[in-house]
């Protein structure tokens, strides 16, 4: 058998490393695709004015999105909370906890407790806790033996890109006035307000109290 020469050989040495190469290079290009669909999705759900939100305009922004979604909702004023944030029927009747917490906040068991006590006492027939963060492992256990249902922040990314609803969250954010709370520098309230960098709750007492807390300061 003919031995191969040494430029055959030095030639499919290159010709390997260039189709390694090329093949590394296709693979980043993918992964950093994926990076950017997955990013401009969570631009396009709104996720980013979600996470500046106190709980009272989360809550506005749920009912709004499962109306869209078909079902009938109502708020925590219906149902005096009990555990539950909102209310859903459609074929069945739900209870809702809704979380509105810090994305480096993970939600805790607690909350699957309180919404598995709502479930009996509005005799719902499912209970669901949603978030826009995660949950614990705790919490996880929890639904687990009782039957409650977990939806995190990647499952509310979905149901906000399939309803896309008129009432987005950026919009919720801007007109929703967030939950009523006293200034702790000098006991006056505190109002939303807006400056160049966006939105703050700060003292009715200005100038004479400076203090500023962000909106979801309370989540």
């Amino acid at each position: 058998m003919e031995s191969l020469s040494i430029p055959t050989i030095i030639t499919a040495v290159i010709v390997l490393l260039v189709i390694m190469f090329l093949g590394q290079g296709i693979l980043y290009l993918y992964q950093w695709w994926q990076k950017k669909r997955q990013f401009q999705r969570i631009i396009d759900s709104g996720l980013p004015y979600i996470d500046q939100m106190d709980g009272i305009q989360f809550e506005h922004f749920l009912v709004e999105l499962f109306r869209q979604l078909q079902y009938k909702a109502q708020g925590s004023k219906a149902s005096h909370d009990y555990g539950a944030d909102l209310i859903l029927d459609k074929e069945n009747r739900i209870v809702v906890q809704a979380k509105r917490y810090g994305v480096n906040n993970k939600v805790g068991i607690k909350a699957v407790q309180e919404v598995f006590f709502a479930q009996t006492y509005f005799q719902a027939n499912e209970a669901w806790v949603l978030t826009n963060s995660l949950f614990t492992q705790s919490a996880k256990n929890g639904a687990e033996k009782t039957g409650v249902k977990l939806f995190d922040r990647e499952d509310l990314q979905q149901w906000i890109l399939q309803a896309n609803p008129a009432l987005d969250a950026k919009t919720v954010y801007e007109t929703v006035q967030p939950k009523e709370r006293k200034c702790p520098a000098c006991g006056g309230t505190l109002e939303k307000r807006t400056s160049k960098h966006g939105a703050f709750m700060g003292c009715n007492h200005y100038p004479n109290c400076t203090h500023t807390e962000p909106i979801n300061a309370k989540n």
